[in-house]
């Protein structure tokens, strides 16, 4: 028997996972972070760029949510994390 996954974004097909999530990815304007902003919008995943400058994010503008910030700020941090389903961070160590 083969299980086919739900079309609908947020619910949970047939295994019990999600076919799209709301991700917040860190470090999204890096090479690595626009892959993966890249990534997760080719598989409909809704997804929040925490940045502190947005302008690397233009080809994306029209189908992403960007949030101005600074990911150190452990207070700005929890509130952009809030309502999501996972961090992806892509932030390097300096």
């Amino acid at each position: 028997m083969r299980h086919t996954a739900s079309t609908e974004p947020g619910k949970a097909g047939p295994s019990g996972t999600r076919d799209s999530m709301k991700l917040i990815v860190l470090g999204a304007t890096g090479g690595t972070g626009i892959e993966i902003v890249r990534q997760a919008i080719e598989r409909g995943h809704s997804v929040t760029a925490l940045v502190r400058s947005p302008d690397r994010l233009k080809p994306f503008r029209d189908r992403i949510t960007v949030t101005q910030g600074n990911l150190l700020n452990s207070s700005e941090l929890e509130q952009a994390i809030k309502g999501h389903d996972a961090p992806v961070s892509a932030t390097a160590n300096c």
